[in-house]
């Protein structure tokens, strides 16, 4: 089964994206192709990238303001967005830097989980990668699409006997069972630990060794507390409002320049731009082996749902696909201000809706809350169904790539969609 992706803004391989490619590709594996029709050595991803044709700062970014000796952006942007949202959920007090993984757990511990693999530094390699999805497989299924209140209820019993977010990582790691199959998870334990729910270790005990993907889970609550303690005094010393500019300068000036970007030099039908063309030879390769048991799937993030539907639409409409999913997606905005070459402009004032389209069998818009850009599209659109995504987290926008909670959202959701296509056709 071939499955496409389409990223969205302000995505470049050089700010080390390739790795974060990497795991996301590896959690698509573990956790969507798996669920979805077809022989297993069928199904591949095909990255759709145009990161590098997107838009350029010729002068380097010096039409922002910022501090004489201050470097423009930061590696920590976006640990500074996940501590905008921790820093008012947690509790204040000694250490409290040190357990900001944990508190969001006591909150809800499926968020604290996707928070973790958040955190992660994406892998050199693609066996680290793979094992850092079967990680995350392994863990939602315990801690995932069916945790109820009850469940969180029970675990707030071992987790208000922990005292910070090593901790929290040691009592996961025994309760999360050791893979059946231990090759896809490379290093892993050979001891097996406690089962979900039951209690946890001592908080005297000796920290026992951690399998690679559970230490770069730890690792990754060590930086956020690092930059924790570092945000403490930025605080001490700037004003918030300057400290949310310094948190947006790197990011914004790349989401208008790519956005401009396509639109600008988008092109014609007869002659298209840059960027469609590099999308379409990734559909046109996928849709190359597409057949009738093996249905094509494209997953388009942000942009990149804005892209694939001017494609669709206007580009190359010959195109088919069976499955599409927009997530964080602006659809329904672009179409509201007719941005589309195949946007009608007396659709809308009437409330009638855009008509289906006819080379897509099913759309499916995921929405979270949290994501200020994120869009319904089913108000817009006939054919789609807004399916929201609830992660309570303010890093909402692009850090589902990564979350284990989201993989297996969506391939239940794919499966059961599958599933009715297939009774409907019957």
């Amino acid at each position: 089964m071939p499955l496409v992706f389409v990223h969205g803004i302000a995505n470049r391989r050089e700010r080390g994206a390739y790795r974060a490619d990497r795991l996301r590709d590896a959690m698509f594996t573990e956790h969507l192709l798996p669920s979805l029709p077809g022989p297993s050595g069928e199904h591949r991803v095909h990255a759709a990238y145009w990161g590098d044709l997107g838009g350029k700062l010729r002068w380097n970014g010096d039409s922002i303001p910022q501090d004489p000796c201050e470097p423009l952006g930061s590696d920590d942007n976006e640990l500074n967005r996940i501590l905008e949202q921790l820093e008012i959920m947690s509790v204040t007090g000694r250490e409290w830097e040190m357990r900001l993984v944990l508190d969001a757990a006591l909150h809800w511990l499926p968020d604290a989980i996707d928070l973790l693999f958040t955190l992660i530094t994406p892998p050199a390699d693609d066996e680290a990668a793979r094992a850092l999805a079967a990680l995350g497989a392994r863990v939602a299924r315990y801690y995932g699409p069916d945790f109820s209140e009850r469940a969180q209820e029970q675990a707030s019993g071992w987790l208000s006997k922990l005292r910070n977010d090593e901790e929290l990582i040691d009592a996961l790691a025994e309760r999360v069972p050791i893979a059946d199959d231990a090759v896809s998870v490379p290093g892993q334990r050979t001891n097996q630990g406690s089962t979900p729910g039951a209690g946890g270790e001592a908080l005297g005990e000796e920290r026992r060794s951690l399998t690679a993907p559970w230490s770069a889970l730890r690792n990754g609550a060590r930086r956020l507390g690092r930059a924790a303690k570092e945000r403490t005094k930025e605080r001490a010393l700037r004003r918030p409002v300057r400290l949310l500019r310094d948190r947006a300068a790197s990011a914004i000036p790349l989401f208008i320049g790519d956005i401009t970007e396509y639109l600008a030099h988008r092109g014609s039908r007869s002659v298209p731009g840059p960027i469609v063309q590099r999308v379409v030879g990734t559909l046109e390769q996928a849709c190359a082996e597409r057949t009738p048991e093996l249905p094509l799937y494209v997953v388009a993030h942000s942009m990149g749902g804005n892209i694939v539907y001017d494609i669709l639409t206007h580009f190359r409409p010959d195109l088919s696909v069976d499955f599409l999913v927009t997530v964080g997606s602006q659809t329904g905005l672009f179409e509201e201000l007719k941005l589309f070459r195949g946007s009608d402009p007396s659709l809308g004032a009437d409330g009638s809706k855009v008509h289906s389209l006819p080379n897509v069998s099913r759309w499916l818009n995921v929405v979270d809350l949290n994501d200020p850009l994120a869009f319904n599209a089913e108000p817009i659109f006939d054919g789609v169904v807004d399916y929201n995504y609830a992660s309570k987290a303010l890093w909402a926008h692009s850090a589902w790539l990564h979350q284990p909670t989201f993989h297996a959202r969506l391939a239940s959701r794919l499966t059961a969609a599958h599933t009715d296509s297939v009774g409907r056709a019957e």
